[in-house]
């Protein structure tokens, strides 16, 4: 497995839409989620499923969550058993998740426009060109994260 630079936020997105609990993380520099799920509930293993699911684009060097119960104990051992540090995003600081937060808010607003969470997420990383992201012309996040993969 390829080892990415990038610092991937492992988040608990707090959406009760649809009765549904959202888990997923970013990539930190291109925005691109390279892994998501919907659960019933938000507990640690459905979180390791979600995350090492995405471990195919990579294994992350960093891996930012909050508080959330389900990112502690096993979870920071799974992470540190494929070699990813885990930190914990500053407490009422919310800057320090701003993409991730960001990201959120994008992805609750397609969701209702697509109809699903998992289309909602396939047109974030796929079709919706970000302003954040221009090197000369906008990119979605997955070309980010291509371009930067090459870099690397």
């Amino acid at each position: 497995m390829k080892e990415s630079t990038a610092i991937a936020y492992s988040i608990l997105i707090g959406l009760n839409i649809k009765e549904n609990n959202v888990l997923s993380y970013l990539d930190d520099a291109s925005r691109f989620i390279p892994s998501h799920g919907k659960f019933d509930n938000a507990n640690t293993d459905n979180s390791l499923k979600m995350f090492k699911r995405g471990l195919k684009y990579g294994i992350p060097k960093q891996v930012m969550s909050d508080y959330g119960t389900q990112f502690e104990n096993q979870f920071m051992e799974d992470l540190k058993g494929v070699g990813s540090k885990h930190i914990k995003a500053r407490v009422k600081h919310p800057q320090s998740n701003g993409k991730a937060e960001r990201a959120i808010q994008t992805i609750k607003k397609l969701w209702n426009e697509l109809g699903s969470f998992d289309k909602a997420v396939e047109h974030y990383n796929y079709k919706k060109p970000h302003m954040s992201l221009t090197n000369g012309k906008l990119r979605t996040p997955y070309q980010a994260f291509i371009e930067k993969q090459r870099k690397e």
